[in-house]
């Protein structure tokens, strides 16, 4: 199922399957959904968050056995692993103030 959270990243693991620690800024600092940790995938092909970066993340909970598509290839494969998988993310936009006056 997949699942977009308004965060900002606050970790960052470089490796073969980057991880990144996405904190959930709707969520209440007591929340069990406060810090989610992300797969992000070897043949991932856009860009990536890094810490600090505030936006929005679309993420993917897959269990081991499920089938998926792998478009790569053309073919069904299934997941090995159980995991939280890294889809997309959009950067909050940066909101700047309009100059209310001009000075020549």
């Amino acid at each position: 199922m997949r699942t977009t959270y308004h965060g900002k990243v606050v970790a960052f693991q470089d490796g073969q399957y980057k991880q990144i620690v996405v904190q959930n800024l709707d969520e209440p600092e007591n929340s069990w959904d406060r810090y989610i940790m992300l797969t992000i995938c070897p043949n991932w092909q856009g860009s990536i968050p890094n810490v600090g970066n505030v936006g929005y993340f679309q993420f993917e909970e897959v269990q081991g056995g499920e089938k998926y598509y792998n478009r790569s290839t053309g073919e069904e494969n299934i997941y090995q692993y159980s995991g939280i998988y890294f889809m997309d993310y959009v950067p909050e936009p940066q909101v700047i103030e309009q100059q209310k006056e001009f000075k020549f």
